[in-house]
């Protein structure tokens, strides 16, 4: 399956910021295959802007519009790493009940080359009607 037939979701399912943590972290312990970047990028609004902000170190775009593109960007960049486990998670949800942070350390490599890659990382996700407009 390619990146446009995952990114064509329908907005009909609303989730709450608690089950966007949930399904972010699973998604990250994923293979990153078809069936998890489905099931990840349906949380998603199909204009949603996806925030990178350390990817001009690599060259790439700090921020993506649309599901095709975020998809892409992790296919691309974040599939390279293999999370081995994610830990000292803390979940803060917004005070609106539309936004929620992601605070979690992880062990990780990068599949080619072994390497380690261990970091503590931050996902601010703001949702509107239940879907994720800005990661």
């Amino acid at each position: 399956m390619n990146d446009k037939n995952l990114a064509s979701t329908k907005n009909t399912i609303h989730f709450t910021p608690q089950e966007v943590a949930t399904a972010h972290q699973k998604f990250l312990m994923s293979s990153f295959d078809d069936a998890a970047s489905a099931e990840w990028i349906s949380m998603f609004d199909k204009d949603a802007i996806g925030e990178f902000p350390f990817g001009t170190r690599s060259g790439t775009k700090t921020s993506l519009e649309g599901t095709g593109a975020i998809l892409h960007h992790i296919r691309e960049r974040v599939s390279k790493i293999k999370f081995d486990r994610l830990y000292d998670v803390t979940i803060t949800a917004g005070d609106d009940g539309d936004g929620v942070v992601i605070e979690f350390s992880g062990d990780s490599h990068f599949k080619e080359t072994g390497i380690s890659y261990n970091n503590r990382f931050v996902a601010a996700i703001k949702l509107k009607n239940g879907k994720v407009i800005r990661k």
